[in-house]
C-alpha cells in the first residue's frame, strides 16, 4: 500500500494507509454526489494544491475550490505558488471557534479576501479539525471526538486502531 503525505505537513501518516484514506472519503461524501480522486496518491501530480488544482482546470473544470478550515489560513501564504493559487481560485473557508477572514493578518489572504466564501455551518463543528481527531486518537480519547465525525470513521478507527 502506498502512503502519501506532504512531507511538509508534521504528522504520522501510520494511522491511514492511502487506499483506506481514500475508501473512508468515497463513503463519507458518496450519499452528496461527490467525485474523489486519488492523482496526488497516483502521483499523477505533485501534491502541492495549485498543481492539483491546474491540473482539474486542464481537464476542463471550470472553477475549483479550495477547501480549508480557518487553522490553515494563517499558512496559505507558505504554500506553493500561494498567490497564484489564491489569486487565481475560490476558497471555502470553514470557520473555525467564530473565526474567519475578518480575523486574519496575513496582507495577500487580505488582498484576495473577496476569493473566500465563508462557510459558517453548525457552530458545533466549529472546534472540529483532523489535527484534533489524529490527536483523539493517538490519545485513545476517540470517544471525544466521536459526535463530530461520520459514523463509518469512527467505527473504522475504533475497530482498526493499531495502538
Amino acid at each position: 500500500n502506498l502512503n502519501y503525505m506532504k512531507n511538509w505537513k508534521d504528522v504520522d501518516t501510520n494511522l491511514l494507509k492511502d487506499g483506506e484514506r481514500i475508501g473512508l472519503i468515497k463513503d463519507v461524501v458518496s450519499p452528496f454526489e461527490f467525485n474523489v480522486s486519488d492523482i496526488e496518491i497516483l502521483k499523477i501530480v505533485n501534491g502541492n494544491t495549485y498543481e492539483t488544482v491546474s491540473y482539474f482546470k486542464e481537464l476542463g473544470y471550470k472553477e475549483v475550490f479550495v477547501c480549508l478550515g480557518y487553522d490553515k489560513l494563517s499558512e496559505l501564504h507558505l504554500w506553493y505558488k500561494a498567490e497564484e493559487l489564491i489569486s487565481q481560485n475560490r476558497f471555502l473557508l470553514f470557520k473555525r471557534e467564530n473565526k474567519g477572514i475578518e480575523d486574519c493578518k496575513c496582507p495577500l489572504i487580505l488582498q484576495y479576501k473577496d476569493r473566500f466564501i465563508e462557510v459558517i455551518g453548525n457552530s458545533k463543528y466549529q472546534s472540529i479539525s483532523s489535527t484534533k481527531v489524529r490527536n483523539a486518537y493517538y490519545d485513545r480519547k476517540l470517544d471525544s471526538v466521536k459526535d463530530y465525525i461520520p459514523k463509518v470513521v469512527y467505527e473504522y478507527l475504533s475497530q482498526n486502531s493499531n495502538l
